[in-house]
């Protein structure tokens, strides 16, 4: 029967996305936070570098410019930037997955309701 295998694929696929899930259940924790904080943390980055201008004697104006133009802030927003971008591929992973596993579920539905009205008919 047809449909018998279409269920085992279709079955199969939802356990692959299962397994996927499981694997990025922690880390899509993780990225959320990265993502939340994110503002945050390149605020804190960029006023650690600020106060150093700012002890020296500098304005507030001045000190923020070559705060941001200071290569330590530079590397320390690159690195932010990094984790961003990482967090965010990760969230696209999950919700794809999520999304995968989803229209599967919504197959199988399709599926069993098809067999149910065959069955009924007959």
């Amino acid at each position: 029967m047809s449909d018998d295998k279409e269920v085992k694929e279709i079955q199969q696929k939802m356990q692959e996305c299962i397994v996927g899930m499981r694997r990025l259940a922690p880390l899509v924790g993780v990225a959320r936070q990265v993502k939340e904080f994110s503002s945050d943390q390149r605020k804190n980055a960029l006023a650690a570098e600020q106060i150093k201008f700012i002890q020296r004697g500098e304005s507030v104006a001045a000190s923020e410019g070559l705060a941001r133009s200071s290569p330590v802030f530079l590397e320390k927003f690159k690195a932010l930037e990094t984790a961003y971008a990482e967090a965010c591929g990760t969230i696209a992973e999950w919700e794809a997955t999520f999304a995968r596993f989803d229209a599967c579920r919504s197959m199988l539905a399709m599926i069993r309701s098809d067999a149910f009205a065959a069955a009924t008919n007959t």
